[in-house]
Order: structure tokens, then sequence, then C-alpha cells
């Protein structure tokens, strides 16, 4: 649009110039045509009077005006070229202007994407040794300990998982930046998904004496099509928040329809709390990128300031708006709307699958597969194998793809867990050669589990193409693998009641 308003700029530029030019050229044949008709006159006068005297007077009343006409066209030359000068050099600033503009929209876009590059580099750099942190403090706990031991095995991973949120909130950020954070639209039940919320912070709550409950309206929808992990993460930053500033007293969850017109969205959430509050200068702050409400709260309560600011993005993204209700000492309500398709007739499914809001029971004194394991780092590969140690599975380790490849293709594997950035050959590259493999010799398909540090979208669809059957991201809990390795013969459903309409029924 602002280049075509610089053309049009630029063609009325030059028909004002031209306009400009015509009348000039106008004035001085009108001013031609006088002089002409005056020195006639002189001449007539001359002839009919024979009177030298009035010849005289009227030749030089014909040579004033011949003077007058000049100074007249010399003017309205002089004022035609400083009009086309003038024009011309707001016509060269308004281009320049715009290409000032596009140059910095490509710059910015530019920025934007490297930036999103180093994020992601950065991220997958920190994910690598979390992963062995977190893993081992999960084995470590599992050890006799003293009292005091367990006490800072649970200081140590609370810390590591406050590290781990800090980098995930860092990643959504630039992937907000980038232009490549999309929303999903899954079937979920809204019941189901708040009180998940409210077991995760209910432990923290109880710590500091809170009442932490949930209600929601009369007439408000049970069944949804949404983001459930969007969802969940707004909802988990705002409770956390509210646990963090509050030091007595309760926090609410209220769901309901959305009565307000003024507000976007069909459904409304708000956490209330009975917390210290913050003042409405405050308030105008907290929902800005890397914004705080104060300087000495990133010491007192920690945070990184970017919960807020991720919310309100993901609250537009996904079709409403945040906004926030405080009075100092008195209390917050943190509101937002979203905008969720409502599911008429639920699909029942197979309460085993994972990911349904059920408890799964564990089975893994009975997983018993012949594992190969590819890891270039020894660190990770020990992990997985500790993870694994009181199952009955047998593991084969690889280092790099190539090693992996040519172990397939010597002997037989039920799964395969491939990590993903490895030198000699990566994992995409392993991947995609044992599904060449597998069609050439009509093998059975080989499950493989991608393991990598890349928490992107785009690297697990990545993995996925080059022939991956499910994707988890480091740092791996144990619980995370133990689920994927206990549902592994269940991929088909899930992909079947992943393509299934929201209307049709499948009885568990």
């Amino acid at each position: 649009m602002e280049v075509v308003k610089s053309n049009s700029d630029a063609g009325a530029t030059e028909k004002k110039v031209e306009k400009s030019s015509q009348a000039a050229v106008d004035q001085v044949k009108d001013a031609s045509i006088i002089a002409v008709e005056k020195v006639k006159i002189a001449e007539t006068t001359s002839i009919e009077a024979n009177s030298p005297e009035v010849a005289i007077d009227k030749i030089k009343e014909a040579t004033v005006a011949s003077k007058h006409v000049e100074k007249a066209a010399t003017k309205a030359v002089h004022l035609m070229k400083e009009i086309a000068i003038e024009e011309l050099e707001k016509k060269e600033r308004t281009i320049e202007e715009f290409e000032k503009k596009d140059a910095a929209i490509i710059l910015e876009k530019k920025s934007n994407i490297s930036k999103s590059n180093f994020l992601a580099n950065m991220s997958h750099d920190i994910r690598t040794p979390m992963n062995a942190i977190l893993g081992m403090v999960e084995l470590l706990f599992e050890t006799p300990l003293s009292h005091d031991q367990k006490k800072y095995v649970k200081i140590l991973k609370k810390s590591s998982l406050n590290l781990l949120h800090l980098i995930n909130d860092i990643l959504d950020v630039s992937k907000i930046e980038a232009g490549k954070l999309t929303i999903e639209h899954a079937q979920f039940n809204l019941k189901t998904l708040v009180q998940e919320v409210v077991d995760i912070f209910s432990i923290s709550a109880k710590e500091k004496k809170l009442m932490l409950t949930f209600e929601l309206e009369a007439n408000t929808p049970e069944w949804l099509l949404g983001d459930v992990f969007r969802i969940k993460q707004i909802l988990n930053n705002l409770v956390s928040n509210s646990i963090k500033f509050t030091h007595s007293g309760s926090i609410l969850i209220r769901i309901g329809r959305n009565s307000e017109h003024s507000k976007k969205g069909n459904l409304v959430f708000a956490v209330t709390d009975t917390g210290i509050g913050v003042t409405q200068e405050q308030q105008n702050k907290l929902f800005n990128t890397y914004a705080q409400a104060d300087s000495s709260t990133t010491k007192l309560y920690g945070g990184s300031g970017l919960g807020l600011s991720i919310s309100k993005k993901l609250a537009e993204l996904m079709g409403g708006e945040i906004w926030m209700e405080s009075e100092e000492g008195i209390g917050t309500t943190v509101s937002f709307t979203l905008q969720c398709e409502e599911v008429e007739v639920p699909i029942l499914i197979d309460k085993d699958l994972p990911g349904i809001n059920t408890q799964s029971k564990s089975k893994n004194q009975n997983l018993k597969f012949n594992i190969l394991l590819v890891d270039d780092s020894e660190v990770n590969r020990i992990l997985i194998k500790e993870y694994l140690k009181n199952t009955k599975n047998i593991i084969t380790e690889a280092e790099n793809g190539k090693i992996a490849v040519d172990k397939v293709k010597e002997e037989e594997f039920d799964i395969i867990l491939m990590d993903m950035q490895m030198p000699v050959m990566d994992g995409y590259s392993a991947t995609k050669e044992i599904r060449e493999w597998e069609k050439q010799t009509h093998h059975k398909h080989i499950p493989i589990i991608a393991i990598t540090a890349y928490a992107m979208k785009e690297e697990q669809e990545k993995s996925l193409e080059v022939g991956c059957d499910q994707h988890l991201s480091k740092p791996i809990l144990k619980e995370s693998l133990l689920s994927v390795l206990e549902n592994i013969d269940k991929r088909s459903i899930q992909n079947l009641y992943s393509t299934l309409p929201s209307k049709v029924k499948i009885l568990a």
C-alpha cells in the first residue's frame, strides 16, 4: 500500500507542475497579445492623427505594457521553477522515506530471524546439560537419602525446573517475535484441563497455606476445540504469579461464557487472588515484554518478566485478550478471553492412551523391548540406561547415525531412540536411510523416537517428516520416556483419533 501511495503522490506532483507550467505559458501569451494590440493601437493612432507626439505616447504605453508582460512572464516562469523544484524535492523525500521504511522492515525481519535462530541454538545448548542435571536429580531422589539430603535434592530439582521454565519462556518469545508460534486445535474437556492446572499447583498452594479452587459457571460448555497446551500455559502463568505474590488467603479460577460484547472471544477465564496487588502505574507495564512491576520484584520474588507478556500474545493468537484489575494490598484479578469452538458430542477415547487426562497404571516392570539407543553424548546414554535399568529392556548403544544404520541392518530392534544432532551422520539422515532400507528389504516398520534439545515446532515437524514416529524434547524426564514406551503400540490408534471429525463417537 505504501508503494502505491508513493506512485500516486508522484503522479499528482507531475500534474501539479504541468498545470503551473501551462498557467505561466498562458499568462505570457495573454500579455503578448495585449502588447501587440497596444502597438497596433499606437500605429493606428499615429496614422489617423498624423501626430508624432500622440504616436510616441502610444508607443511608450505599448513599451511599458510589454515590459510588464516580460516581468509577468519572468515571474511566472520563476514561480513555475520554484513549484517544480519544491515538488520534485518532496517527491524525492517521499520515495527516500518509503525506501528507508522498506529497508527498516526488511532489516527488522532479518534481525528477528537471526534472533530467533540464536535463541533456538542457545535453548538447545542449555537444554542438553539440563537434560543430564534433571535426569540425575530424579535418579538421585530414588536412592536412599537422609532427611537433609532429600531436602537439598528437592531444592535442586525445583531450581532446575525454574531454569527450564525460563528457557521455555525465552524460546516462546523468540517464536512470537519471529512469527513462528502457531496455535493447534484439538478436542479437550474444559473441567479436566482446569483440574490439571489446580493439581499442578496444589502442593505449592498448601505449602503457603493458600486455598486454591476453581468454578465453572452455569451453561459453560464442557467440550471444546482449542490449543490445550497454550491455554494451560496462560493459566499456569497466572496461577503461578498468584501463588508467588499471595502470602495468605485464597486463589480462585473462574470460567464462564463471555457476556461482555466489548471483549473478544466466547469464553472468559479469571484468576483472582488475595495477594499484594499492584498500582495502576505498575499494571500499565506488566504486559510489556521484559517488564516487571518493580525492579525490586526480581530480587524479592524472582521471575523473568516474560510470563504476562507471553500470556497476552497467546490470548490474542487464540482470538481473545487479557486485562488486569488490582488494588494494592487487597488482591488482583487477571482475566482473559479466548475463542474456542464448542463440540456438541465428545469422542470417547481409550482411557489408557497418553494425554487423555487419566493416570496410567505403570507397566514399567513388564516393558521388554530390544532398544537401539543412538546418542553421541555418553552422559545422555548413561541417563537413559539408568531410567530403564529396572525394566526388562535390552539396550544397544550407538554413538552416531552411521553406526546406528549399520546395527539396524545387522540386528533386530523393537524401538530406536534417536538423537537428531550428532557428528558423522545426524538423526535425520539416519532415519531417512533406515526407512529407505525398510522399503527395499520389506522389513517391518521400526518405531523411531526422535530425541532432541531443539524444542521449536519446526524441528518436531522435521523429525516426523523424515520418518520418526514420535518426538521427545530434552530435558527428558523418566516418566515421559516410560510413558512413550508403554504406549508405543497404541500409536496407530492415536493417529486415528487425531483425524476423526468432532462428532464421531468411539466407545472405549
